[in-house]
């Protein structure tokens, strides 16, 4: 598809999805005022349509400063949202017609059904846009305003945001110095630790009734790489603070840095300081979780699992790998209104790096970690540079381990000490005895594949493994799977191609999951 006639085809999808979507609105807004359950729902529905409908004007706006790949991804998408609305239309119009007393107890029971459903879908799909929709602002060569009137600027609270975005992906590491994320030294009074993790949370020094979460990076050995550490940690702490929904991200609000010194002035740990979202409580690790052995339901399981993907796309759109993805650095909140229910988000970034600066080749050996490490990243001296498939492949443990509910890491306390020991399921004592590292470790990723085959399908199902196994083996040359795409499609593509091509195969099939 040529990109003038790409942008053609998105601006016709576009319009008769706006079309369809206002007509939808129109209908519900002529019964809002039948029942109060429903009056609730119509609101729901209003005020995701308007954020969907600002970003489709933004995206109209937008198409011919898009590349292809994008162009393509979001005709795909906009086409789905359309049948999804002109089928929400459809249920409408069967339950208005075989119910004529709008007053009736039966009309507000019949018409809440198609109503609910339509609300439940146009979220989802907005879960699964919100990404891509981010990934916009990588390809933005100049200020929103260059693209967007003056008038819809001002009025869209989603241009705001993408704005925001697109100027901190501008700066430089040697732009990131910036008072304003460096906070003012303050006690964090009550720490406290939490099981299997290094966050901790702390009384919020601006309000002692509420918490906050701190996580830290410690000094390098070496003072000059660790000045370049501070500069990243400023960098991204600045890019985490213009998250305006943690949630649906699946990453904490950053409020800033503060800084810990020795007697001697010289900065030996940075804290990041988190903002804990209002109406969650009792944050805990996954690792915690895994070990409770106490396992969710299937929808509570690949609720998680969607949230955890869409947070690692969310970094990368950040223009950052995190390089540490593991259940010790994924946290859970109750919540509060729904006791049942838990949400996740991805913290522990102490060895994360621009996407496109200079990533340490030296890290600590030590196999619970290198479980989570693709086998080209194992070891104290790693073969190739980080990338974002790298990222995948620890995502795919994750998503393993979350698919069984098994934490394939034993904790137990031996002579006063943490022990950290293979799970019984994962068999790998005699991978763990070769001599050669890079054989050993892929040996590992073997184990791990065929746990996911011979288990994840009468778990959690086709779709889920297929997921999972593509996270595993992305951008491996004549590997199992290679339908993620192969090194050479990836070169010229700014990070774009991987973030659609994650989309696609990675958050869209795990939404297409449903119970």
């Amino acid at each position: 598809m040529e990109v003038i006639a790409a942008a053609a085809s998105i601006l016709a999808i576009a319009k008769a999805t706006l079309k369809v979507g206002g007509v939808l609105l129109d209908k519900f807004n002529a019964y809002r005022h039948a029942q109060a359950e429903i009056f609730e729902y119509i609101v729901q529905y209003h005020d995701a349509w308007l954020r969907v409908q600002e970003q489709i004007h933004i995206l109209e706006c937008l198409v011919h400063s898009l590349d292809e790949t994008l162009l393509r991804h979001f005709d795909d998408q906009l086409t789905i949202l359309k049948e999804k609305l002109t089928t929400s239309a459809s249920r409408l119009d069967r339950v208005t017609k075989r119910n004529g007393n709008v007053a009736s107890k039966s009309f507000s029971l019949a018409f809440k059904e198609p109503l609910k459903q339509a609300v439940n879908e146009l979220e989802q799909w907005t879960k699964r846009f919100e990404p891509s929709w981010f990934s916009t602002a990588r390809t933005m060569k100049d200020s929103l305003s260059r693209y967007v009137p003056p008038s819809r600027l001002l009025e869209s609270p989603a241009s705001h945001s993408l704005e925001a975005l697109r100027k901190s992906l501008e700066l430089n590491r040697e732009d990131a110095f910036d008072d304003a994320v460096i906070l003012p030294r303050a006690d964090l009074l009550n720490r406290r630790s939490l099981p299997y993790s290094s966050a901790m949370t702390a009384n919020d020094p601006d309000n002692k009734f509420r918490e906050v979460m701190i996580d830290g990076v410690e000094s390098s050995e070496h003072a000059s790489e660790f000045v370049l550490d501070v500069k990243d940690i400023e960098s991204l702490a600045r890019k985490l603070r213009i998250i305006e929904d943690p949630v649906l991200w699946g990453l904490l609000r950053c409020r800033g840095i503060t800084k810990v010194q020795d007697d001697h002035g010289s900065t030996v740990r940075c804290l990041y300081v988190f903002e804990a979202p209002p109406g969650l409580s009792r944050p805990c690790s996954l690792r915690d979780l895994l070990c409770s052995r106490k396992a969710p339901s299937l929808n509570e399981r690949i609720e998680l699992a969607k949230t955890l993907a869409r947070s690692v796309l969310f970094v990368h759109n950040l223009k950052f790998v995190h390089k540490n993805i593991r259940p010790e650095t994924v946290l859970t909140f109750n919540v509060e209104s729904n006791p049942d229910h838990r949400t996740t988000f991805l913290t522990g970034f102490e060895s994360f790096r621009l996407a496109d600066g200079p990533t340490h080749q030296s890290q600590k050996q030590q196999w619970e970690r290198d479980l989570y490490r693709h086998p080209s990243r194992q070891g104290i001296r790693p073969q190739v540079r980080y990338a974002m498939q790298h990222d995948m492949y620890s995502l795919g443990v994750c998503l393993l381990e979350i698919g069984l509910w098994i934490s394939l890491v034993d904790y137990s306390i031996q002579n006063a000490a943490v022990q950290k020991t293979p799970a019984s399921i994962l068999d790998i004592k005699g991978p763990m005895e070769q001599r050669d590292q890079t054989s050993r470790a892929y040996e590992i990723k073997s184990v791990l594949f065929r746990l996911a085959h011979n288990l994840l399908p009468a778990r959690m199902g086709a779709k889920y493994l297929d997921v999972v196994k593509t996270c595993l083996t992305s951008w491996e040359d004549g590997g199992e799977n290679i339908s993620f795409g192969l090194k050479e499609e990836f070169a010229d593509s700014d990070g774009v191609l991987e973030a659609v091509r994650y989309s696609e195969k990675i958050l869209l099939k795990l939404e297409e999951i449903v119970l």
